[in-house]
């Protein structure tokens, strides 16, 4: 699988067998690679039960912020989880939990609630070297929408038929009037919340460029975004550098 990644993006790997490393056998070098595992399913662990202990006194957005990001760390762990460590199954466990308390808390609407069912599990596809638009789009997208959205880039609308495709041409989700595509995201799924009004503010000024909002910190992540895709870096990375500067934007706005 690495060495399938590396290739991906052009890289070169090779596969090399080796009876011991560093004087350990196979199964002392499995033992040392589930202890470091375990070490970090360990914090994850703690961190879901201080976020379900949490739950109660938290709105329902910033429950599904919570889960979204443990949820992330979970797949970042479960990549490098080569052996199967036994503190596995208990995270993943945690994290059902925490999400089934965030998708039910609140009365909130049930025709909302359907629709974004809809939404749930799919593959979104976007256009390659994502700016503001497009990386805030997908982090709401991931945050609120479908936790478990996986992400493809392609300019080609028929690339992958199934895919939800946003920002782009022929896209089920994109600019509408003078709406940026997180705009349309927010309103088609009617998202209320103020946080996410101040960030649809931002990507709008950024990325339009009317000012109309007065938000200049839109034009700053509009450069920070097209910087990104200056550098030598995957789409998936720029998403996920992105992800980490709208949590960052979402846990300071308004406060």
């Amino acid at each position: 699988m690495a060495r399938a990644e590396v290739r991906k993006y052009q890289g070169e790997a090779s596969v090399v067998e080796v009876p011991r490393i560093h004087g350990c056998n196979h199964n002392q070098v499995v033992a040392r690679f589930n202890n470091a595992r375990a070490s970090q399913f360990a914090t994850l662990i703690r961190d879901a039960r201080l976020a379900l202990r949490a739950a109660a006194k938290r709105s329902k957005a910033q429950q599904l912020l919570d889960f979204s990001r443990l949820n992330r760390r979970l797949a970042d762990l479960k990549a490098i989880d080569f052996f199967a460590s036994g503190k596995r199954k208990e995270a993943e466990d945690l994290m059902k939990e925490l999400e089934t308390r965030a998708r039910d808390s609140g009365t909130g609407d049930r025709g909302i609630r359907k629709k974004i069912g809809e939404y749930r599990d799919r593959v979104w596809q976007t256009r390659p070297r994502p700016e503001v638009d497009r990386v805030g789009s997908a982090w709401l997208i991931q945050h609120f929408i479908d936790p478990k959205a996986r992400f493809v880039f392609s300019s080609d609308p028929e690339a992958y038929p199934d895919a939800v495709r946003f920002d782009m041409f022929g896209g089920e989700f994109t600019h509408v009037g003078d709406n940026c595509t997180f705009e349309t995201l927010l309103k088609h799924f009617k998202l209320a919340d103020k946080r996410l009004v101040g960030i649809a503010q931002m990507i709008h000024d950024g990325d339009l460029e009317d000012n109309k909002f007065g938000r200049a910190e839109g034009k700053a992540i509009e450069l920070i975004t097209k910087g990104w895709g200056k550098m030598d870096w995957s789409d998936e990375e720029i998403l996920r550098k992105g992800f980490e500067l709208f949590d960052a934007l979402y846990l300071t706005i308004g406060t």
